[in-house]
């Protein structure tokens, strides 16, 4: 049966609508009813295998088969959403990448020279910048950053591998462990409280003790009171303590509260800023339990005031010098002969952490309650233990970890407490070496005018225990203290007519200056029995060398090098002098002085009756005087703006151009001698004094022109980095903006292709629809040849004039080939997808690569402003350091009374 052509059309057109729906839907739910009904069969698979199970067994199979099946639903809506937005929504251009990494651009450092921010806080905001700098002024370390750490963090373990393979006994003695602090901050108390608890043995710590000096912070009030309560509360095996003075009684007083609050058989004295490693307690205690007169100490490991990181130190000993203050040294020889740094090592002194039986402490004296504040109180322990029948070591096996403050806010100069304990100290202990810690401090040996309290009761107890004099200790315990016996005269040397000391100079350097008094370590001088003649201290081991004053033997000036060195150069180091009556030569200071004073009062009263007879030299003289009064402000405007401190010159006291010619001995200011020619001595100085006006003239000049250069060469070096700054904000702007652009261009671009190949893609879609379309209505072969009508695309060509009908075996080939042609099309879209994959990561990586060398360009542009404003801040400082100098040392007129102060008649 045939049907006519219209209805055959119209039908075929109908069939081909219906295949097409048919096959999208098909396409769109093949993949996703399958998986539904896979659900939807596990869901009831769930419930019907569930009354053969057990109830709790049955429970638990369904929750996690329903949380798997949600899970995966879960996973199927993101990945259609994924799909979605990556067919849908365009990736972010170049723009917007620019914009979002800007936004998280490094914020300027506004302390660029404090001391907190100099390895740490890049990553800081303003806000958290000014936070942090105010916390670490107030505690001098990083409170900022202590907040932020877990009070229970990991210590790197630093002990030698030897103590790791040690065993210790189980029943040592028990500990108290004392905290002493004054306003420190909460989170370092909390740190240093729970880092005992956790890493100390239950069955050894019987009380932690907190010793309050007086803190004004409230957070060590209250919120301190309620850890406290909480770690009582979670460990009721031992007691917390707290202790709180009054008023602020000085560390020592606070260690000896600590010391009396406590009832375990050792006790550990401990700041409250540190940390305890694993197995610190058990070394220190077993040294205890085998000898109980020996008082030990931990292995300081140091952690950083910035970043508080934990930095390794070796094991050493703990010793001080002559002003008492303490020192690392080197242990005796006979501990590095036994090759295990694992053993105590012997010490000559304790620092400020100590632990120690508790009534041996008792037993010896505890603690000096005369020291007060800070310094010496460690130092007077540790002599007194040695002298007194105990000993000291070291053990390394035992660390804890200690903040080095970057500077102490309750105590800004210690110098003042810890010279008056010091000397407390000498008086009660050192016998006829006491002398050594006054020539330490500068101070006379008698009547130094220092109150350093009652000392009777503990020399009373240095009688009690029958304790051995200081020279055993110096000979057994530490011998590498030197001694000044050998000192004849210390102090400054200064110029008996002007307030001129010698003074060491610039350090590291050789040459000593001639300066103002002011009494500090640059002046002071000390002379030795041997000739020797010290500038600048004194060292108090005999591994250390002095520094000499030294005659090269060349036309200068004497230097300071190194004694050792100045003998091997073969320098002469051996100064004479010759004592004279000083009263005859301040008799003689002031004869001349009076003489002096007379010619000016008789030349004065000369002129003033010159002129008052005479009106022209009135008019003269009233010209001069404000000439001069012109002239002297011109000299201090130009010494407070443009003199530079190293064209200041320094006068010896001696003259050094006529210091080989002459016969008379040489000697030092500050000594007398005899003048036996003064009327010629006396024209000397005034031709001396003609020379020096000149060349102070001249040198004026030249500080003059070398300023002018220098301000030149400021100014010049300024506008050079501001030229060079503009420069490279400049280069910048044009990479960034032709970044932008060829983003911009690219973007464009691969837009244009994309939409032209989607075009193209549609138009094939559609040519080959209609083609489809055609050949089910129309239905005629072009060709007799079945082979012969199939085109590239696996479709036989049809004609609509040359209609025949089909056998099942053309149709089945018709059907073959329309199943080729859709596998080939979906080849040809795989690979077109897998193409664009490639081409976008490629485009990722391009611009990952682009957005890093932008950020390496913004470090280097920042390395460059910083560097630029560390070389301003130099350049400003050394101005006002400048503008500080001249307006300290040049306030006078340079006239022939400035030049004479530094002649006398020793000369």
């Amino acid at each position: 049966m045939y049907m006519t052509k219209g209805h055959n059309q119209a039908g075929c057109r109908q069939v081909a609508m219906k295949l097409n729906v048919l096959r999208g839907v098909g396409i769109t739910f093949g993949a996703i009813i399958p998986l539904i009904m896979y659900i939807v069969y596990m869901k009831q698979a769930v419930s019907s295998t569930s009354n053969t199970k057990r109830l709790h067994q049955k429970e638990t199979a369904k929750t996690v088969l329903m949380t798997r099946l949600e899970r995966i639903e879960k996973n199927l809506n993101k990945l259609s959403e994924l799909i979605e937005s990556k067919y849908q929504k365009d990736p972010p251009t170049r723009e917007e990448v620019v914009v979002t990494e800007a936004k998280k651009m490094v914020v300027p450092m506004l302390y660029p020279n404090s001391y907190l921010f100099t390895k740490w806080g890049d990553d800081l905001s303003e806000e958290e910048q000014r936070e942090a700098e105010v916390l670490f002024q107030r505690y001098g370390y990083n409170v900022f950053l202590s907040d932020q750490l877990p009070l229970n963090r990991e210590l790197p373990d630093t002990r030698d591998n030897r103590c790791l393979q040690k065993k210790y006994p189980k029943d040592l003695p028990s500990i108290a462990v004392v905290l002493i602090y004054l306003d420190e901050a909460l989170s370092i108390i909390k740190r240093a409280i729970r880092s005992i608890i956790d890493r100390t043995p239950e069955h050894l710590l019987r009380e932690i003790i907190l010793v309050d000096d007086h803190s004004s912070n409230d957070d060590l009030k209250g919120d301190l009171d309620v850890y406290v309560k909480s770690i009582e509360a979670q460990n009721p095996l031992f007691r917390m303590v707290r202790v709180r003075h009054v008023e602020s009684l000085g560390l020592t007083q606070a260690r000896i509260s600590g010391w009396r609050a406590a009832t375990a058989d050792v006790v550990a004295i401990l700041d409250a800023h540190i940390e305890v490693h694993k197995e610190w307690a058990e070394p220190l205690l077993t040294r205890i339990k085998a000898d109980r007169t020996v008082v030990v100490s931990p292995v300081f490991d140091r952690v950083n005031y910035y970043d508080l990181d934990v930095v390794h130190y070796v094991p050493a000993a703990h010793a001080f010098d002559w002003a008492l203050w303490c020192m690392y040294e080197s242990f005796r020889p006979e501990w590095y002969h036994l090759n295990d740094t694992s053993l105590p090592g012997k010490s000559p002194s304790v620092m400020g952490i100590m632990v120690v039986d508790r009534k041996f402490l008792g037993e010896i004296g505890a603690l000096d309650g005369g020291m007060k504040v800070y310094g010496g109180e460690n130092v007077e322990l540790g002599v007194r233990v040695w002298l007194c029948g105990g000993s000291i070591e070291v053990v390394p096996c035992s660390k804890i970890a200690h903040i080095e403050r970057n500077h102490k806010p309750y105590a800004p100069d210690l110098s003042m407490s810890m010279k008056r304990n010091a000397l407390r100290a000498a008086e009660i202990w050192m016998d006829e070496y006491k002398h050594n810690v006054n020539i330490a401090w500068n101070i006379p040996i008698k009547d130094h005018g220092i109150d350093i309290g009652d000392v009777s009761e503990r020399k009373e107890l240095r009688e009690k225990l029958k304790c051995k004099p200081f020279k055993w200790y110096l000979e057994n315990i530490y011998p590498q203290l030197d001694t000044w016996d050998n000192i004849l005269a210390y102090g400054g040397m200064k110029n008996l007519d002007a307030n001129i000391c010698i003074d060491q100079g610039l350090f590291p350097g050789h040459t000593p200056i001639a300066f103002d008094c002011f009494n500090y370590g640059p002046q002071h001088t000390y002379y030795h029995s041997n000739g020797e003649l010290y500038i600048g201290g004194l060292k108090s081991h005999k591994y250390n060398d002095n520094r000499c004053l030294a005659d090269s033997g060349e036309d200068t000036f004497p230097d300071l090098y190194d004694c050792n060195e100045a003998v091997q150069k073969g320098m002469g180091i051996h100064w004479d002098f010759t004592q004279i009556d000083k009263e005859a030569l301040d008799s003689q200071v002031n004869e001349r002085k009076k003489k002096e004073q007379a010619e000016a009062e008789s030349l004065k009263a000369y002129a003033a009756d010159a002129v008052r007879n005479d009106k022209a030299a009135c008019l003269l003289d009233q010209c001069q005087l404000k000439d001069e009064r012109l002239l002297q402000g011109a000299i201090e405007d130009f010494r407070l703006n443009f003199q530079p401190r190293w064209s200041r010159r320094e006068y010896d006291l001696s003259n050094p151009d006529k210091i080989r010619g002459q016969e008379e001995i040489q000697m030092l200011p500050g000594l007398v001698g005899e003048d036996p020619d003064s009327q010629g001595r006396l024209k000397k100085q005034q031709e001396q004094l003609r020379e020096w006006s000149f060349q102070q003239q001249h040198e004026l000049a030249t500080a003059r022109h070398q300023q002018r250069q220098e301000e030149q060469q400021y100014d010049q070096d300024r506008v050079d980095l501001d030229n060079k700054a503009l420069q490279l904000q400049t280069i910048e702007e044009e990479r960034r903006r032709t970044v932008a652009l060829a983003t911009k261009n690219f973007n464009l671009t691969k837009a244009a292709e994309n939409a032209e190949k989607r075009w193209k893609e549609w138009q094939q879609q559609e040519e080959d629809n209609r083609t489809d379309i055609l050949n089910q209505l129309q239905g005629e072969l072009l060709s007799e040849s079945q082979e012969q009508g199939i085109s590239v695309l696996g479709l036989p060509r049809l004609s609509p004039d040359s209609y025949k009908g089909f056998a099942d075996e053309q149709l089945q080939h018709i059907i073959n080939c329309q199943q080729q042609q859709i596998d080939e099309k979906r080849r040809i879209q795989a690979e077109q997808q897998q193409e664009e994959l490639q081409q976008d990561r490629f485009r990722v990586a391009s611009a990952r690569t682009a957005l890093l060398m932008e950020r390496q360009q913004a470090r280097i542009n920042k390395q460059l402003r910083r560097t630029q404003d560390n070389t301003n801040a130099q350049l400003a400082e050394a101005h006002h350091e400048q503008t500080k100098y001249l307006e300290k040392v040049y306030t006078n007129i340079p006239d022939d009374s400035y030049f004479s102060q530094f002649n006398t008649s020793s000369r």
